[in-house]
C-alpha cells in the first residue's frame, strides 16, 4: 500500500511533466549512447541560440530518460560559470526534414540528474517529440561558445 501511495505522489508530482504516470515497470529506457559529433545543418533553434558554439571533444557520454528526468553522463565540463548555471540542455526533434528544438534546461556545474518538466511545453513550445521521432542531446555552454557532442535517439513514451 506504501509503495503506491508513493507512487501517487510521484505521479502528483509529475502533473504536466513529460509523460503520464505508470504503477507498473519503470519506463525507463536505456541509455542514450550514439555520439553525433557534427550538429545537422539544419538545425533550427526555437530558443536560446547556439549554433556558433564549436564542439570541443566527446564531453556527453549518455543520457538516460527516466519518466519526468533525464540523468546524464558527462565528463567535467570546466566551462564558464554564470550565476551558478555553466551550460544548457538542449534537445532538437526530427521532424518534417528539419531538427527543430533548444534549450530544454539550464544547467549547473556537476548537475547530471535534470528535470523534464519544461520539455515539452516550456521553453521549446511546439516541439513535443512522439513515440519513434529522431531526438538529439545537445550541451551547450551558458556564453554559447563550446558545446558537447551531441546524442542520438529515438523517442519513447
Amino acid at each position: 500500500m506504501l509503495k503506491y501511495l508513493s507512487m501517487l505522489a510521484v505521479c502528483l508530482v509529475m502533473v504536466g511533466g513529460m509523460v503520464g504516470c505508470s504503477t507498473t515497470g519503470t519506463d525507463d529506457q536505456a541509455p542514450i549512447t550514439e555520439v553525433v559529433s557534427d550538429l545537422p545543418a539544419n538545425l533550427v533553434w526555437v530558443s536560446d541560440n547556439g549554433s556558433s558554439a564549436t564542439v570541443v571533444e566527446q564531453k556527453l557520454k549518455s543520457i538516460t530518460i527516466k519518466k519526468s528526468r533525464f540523468l546524464m553522463d558527462y565528463e567535467p565540463l570546466n566551462w564558464l560559470v554564470i550565476d551558478n548555471v555553466d551550460s544548457m540542455l538542449c534537445v532538437f526533434v526530427l521532424r518534417n526534414g528539419n531538427w527543430t528544438g533548444g534549450r530544454v534546461e539550464w544547467n549547473r556545474p556537476g548537475r547530471k540528474d535534470q528535470t523534464a518538466a519544461n520539455f515539452p511545453g516550456g521553453y521549446i513550445k511546439g516541439v513535443k517529440p512522439i513515440e519513434g521521432e529522431d531526438v538529439l542531446f545537445v550541451m551547450v555552454s551558458i556564453d554559447k561558445k563550446v558545446r558537447s557532442n551531441a546524442m542520438h535517439t529515438q523517442w519513447h513514451k
